[in-house]
């Protein structure tokens, strides 16, 4: 709005308005003011971003139930602790992240946003124990070389915090990425949490 006021009548930015103060000031586009224009001259409201409605099965509660049972079952069975009881999955992290929310005129079903399909991304690898502690990240970047690859002094404490950093030409998460989280990422910390549990690592 400012960019558009600025290129058509950039004489406006002159004028002095009575501030909330009730003191002369400058005029400008705030936050405030963009928000009051577009709801009354155009109609639009702040709404959610809309994709695709995904489908869930019809007995998707049974199989969450079936699943919880055979977990609980198993650590009963191997005597694990809840501490040790890992659930993981990869999720896409937009190297330039896109809103979810963005102006349309009230009453439209169908809320599109610019930007909502940008490709650039990472791919994280999260992981949490039942106990609720979280497990360190691996993070999968696209390129041929590790170049790609963060190196700076942030990066360097991550990994030595237990963080894995890796690379793929596509940046899916695939077997080797797999067996890689498992070796750098998974196991360390399972020994570590034995220690801390005063439990026999090898068994």
């Amino acid at each position: 709005m400012q960019g558009c006021i600025q290129e058509s009548a950039p004489e406006m930015f002159q004028r002095t308005v009575t501030g909330k103060h009730r003191e002369d000031v400058k005029f400008s586009v705030s936050k405030t003011f963009g928000k009051a224009f577009v709801r009354k001259h155009l109609g639009w409201t702040w709404r959610q971003v809309t994709t695709a409605a995904s489908k869930l099965p019809e007995d998707w509660e049974k199989q969450g139930d079936e699943t919880t049972y055979r977990v609980a079952a198993l650590c009963k069975l191997h005597n694990i602790p809840p501490e040790l009881v890992v659930n993981y999955d990869q999720t896409a992290i937009y190297v330039r992240p896109a809103t979810e929310q963005t102006y349309e005129t009230k009453g439209v079903k169908a809320v599109r946003s610019l930007g909502k399909d940008e490709k650039r991304q990472i791919t994280g690898m999260v992981s949490s124990a039942s106990s609720g502690s979280m497990l360190p990240l691996q993070l999968i970047f696209q390129g041929k070389t590790i170049a790609v690859v963060p190196n700076h002094v942030e990066a360097r404490e991550a990994v030595r915090k237990g963080w894995d950093f890796t690379n793929l030409e596509n940046h899916w998460s695939n077997q080797t990425t797999m067996k890689r989280f498992v070796e750098k990422v998974l196991d360390p910390w399972r020994v570590e949490k034995c220690k801390e549990l005063g439990l026999d690592s090898s068994k």
